[in-house]
This record gives structure tokens, C-alpha cells and sequence, in this order.
């Protein structure tokens, strides 16, 4: 994924305090939502899709992208994870 011309993001080194303030409570925000909202959502969603239309034989292709979507997800918080352990050294 490319970003925008000019939207090169500050260098983690460079969050002032008020800024690490908003991030680490944008991160807090987003874990509730997604454990408190979109699980539920997702499931609800995937009940729709597999089970009530009754394509419970496009499961295993489902798991496979949710996999791949799960591992893309674990990457980006990993990543964010190193940059902001390598900007407290």
C-alpha cells in the first residue's frame, strides 16, 4: 500500500507527550470496539451469510481469507509495536 504524496508520518521519536497521550487512547478505543463491537457484528454477519442462506460449504474458503486478514492485522500492530519500542531507546 502506497500513502498519499506528502503524508509521510512523524517518526515515533517525534510524538510529544499530548500526541502518545491521543494514540495509546485511540489503541484503548479500538480494542474495545473490536472486542465489545465488530466480534459480535462479525458473527452475526457470518451466521447471515453461512449458515441461514445455508452455504455452509463456503466455510473453509471463508476461515482461509478471515486467516490471511488475521495475519495482515497481526503484522500492522506488530510493526507499530517495534516502532514504538525502538523510538523509547
Amino acid at each position: 500500500m502506497q500513502r498519499a504524496k506528502g503524508a509521510e508520518a512523524p517518526a515515533a521519536s517525534q510524538l510529544g507527550t499530548e500526541e502518545a497521550v491521543l494514540l495509546l487512547d485511540y489503541l484503548k478505543r479500538h480494542i474495545t470496539t473490536d472486542h465489545e463491537v465488530h466480534g459480535p457484528m462479525a458473527r452475526r454477519l457470518l451466521e447471515h451469510l453461512f449458515i441461514e442462506r445455508d452455504q455452509k460449504n463456503l466455510l473453509p474458503l471463508a476461515r482461509a481469507h478471515v486467516e490471511k486478514a488475521l495475519e495482515a492485522q497481526i503484522a500492522l500492530w506488530n510493526g507499530l509495536y517495534e516502532i514504538l519500542n525502538k523510538a523509547g531507546d
